[in-house]
């Protein structure tokens, strides 16, 4: 997507896509509700109104937790506050991004356009409480803090690999959401004891794994055909601290184990899990949750079975006999990385002999491979 194109004149060659533009003044600036914009607009207006910007207001899993305890602050980026009182049902709706944004939405940040139109929703800290309240979560740490993530190296900006056209990319579409973490896992046995290892790491992200909400988590989870299963889960974890001035204790992360952003010094996640005696093949899965589901249950309106996001699956099984590493490109199709039985004479880069039982992996195969975010 051209983004300075996107932010052209009303009627510059770029965005004409309804001879309704010679007859209709454009309304941009004052923030006009998306069905006028759709007039002049059409095509763009149909990508819109197909993403969740679009439903934002009016999304289930936002309604179970904002009606409850409404909240300005979620107002300001459910539903497009310039034009609250005539469109509401329309969420992030096209001034959200085209009207120009005021100073206060990223001041002192050298951010590039593509970016700094998503700051004012996804770079943000907890609201000051209202007169009379006590603050709950510190006002001074971040609510979400998406675009600092981003700083820490991402190449590319949030418009160049969330939008398409109009349409916006994110947790309703799992293909794309699938490339954002690469998943490997292995099986050892150590003086009689078994083990598997989970390593997840960011690929194709710009930030950390899960990003965005406070209440998203990951699960990874490691299971037996008997029905024995183990799980681990990463995230923000908020724990009561006592306010810099010392009168009061406030909510402040005190463990955050999500995947690291690309350019963090910790580049991935290990979860280790104990199998029982005798294990010799473990499958293994990895699910984004859009909050925890015991947290559903005080929600009136929250699904479960809507929380869930499948990123991976695979396999890890101990063989017995020689193994040898097998790489192929990371800049491929179809990148895998997996243990294989071979002859020795075959990968004479392997190395000594290794121990008769070791790891194999088997992974969902990937449609592409990539570091860059």
């Amino acid at each position: 997507m051209a983004f300075v194109g996107a932010l052209g004149g009303c009627f510059s060659e770029e965005t004409r896509e309804s001879p309704a533009a010679n007859t209709r003044a454009c309304s941009r600036l004052q923030g006009a509700p998306a069905t006028d914009c759709g007039v002049c607009h059409e095509r763009a207006y149909a990508q819109w109104s197909r993403t969740t910007h679009a439903s934002a207001w009016v999304n289930p899993r936002f309604r179970a937790e904002f009606d409850p305890a409404p909240s300005q602050s979620c107002i300001d980026c459910h539903a497009d506050a310039r034009i609250l009182e005539g469109s509401p049902d329309e969420g992030v709706s096209c001034s959200s991004c085209h009207v120009p944004m005021t100073a206060a939405t990223s001041a002192g940040m050298d951010w590039p356009a593509g970016v700094q139109m998503c700051a004012r929703c996804h770079q943000f800290n907890f609201p000051e409480p209202a007169p009379g309240q006590l603050a709950r979560y510190d006002p001074a740490e971040p609510q979400q803090d998406t675009v600092s993530e981003w700083a820490q190296g991402a190449l590319q900006t949030c418009v160049s690999c969330h939008m398409s056209g109009h349409e916006v990319l994110g947790l309703d579409d799992p293909a794309f959401v699938q490339r954002a973490v690469e998943t490997s896992a292995i099986v050892q046995e150590i003086e009689g004891v078994a083990s598997a290892t989970v390593t997840v790491e960011p690929a194709w992200v710009g930030h950390r794994v899960p990003t965005g909400d406070m209440f998203r988590t990951l699960r990874v989870q490691v299971s037996l055909p008997s029905g024995w299963s183990a799980s681990a889960w990463a995230g923000r974890t908020f724990g009561s601290q006592v306010s810099d001035d010392g009168e009061r204790f406030l909510l402040r992360t005190v463990l955050d184990d999500r995947i690291p952003a690309p350019g963090e010094s910790d580049t991935a996640r290990v979860f280790r899990f104990p199998l029982p005696n005798g294990t010799t093949e473990v499958q293994w899965s990895l699910d984004l949750f859009r909050r925890a589901p015991q947290s559903c249950e005080r929600l009136q309106g929250c699904d479960p079975e809507d929380l869930p996001v499948h990123l991976d699956h695979g396999t890890a099984s101990l063989l017995a006999g020689p193994r040898a590493w097998s790489f192929s490109s990371f800049f491929t199709p179809g990148w895998s990385l997996r243990r294989v039985q071979a002859p020795r004479h075959e990968h004479p880069s392997a190395g000594p002999p290794r121990s008769p039982r070791r790891p194999v992996v088997h992974g969902r195969p990937r449609s592409a491979r990539s570091r860059e975010p």
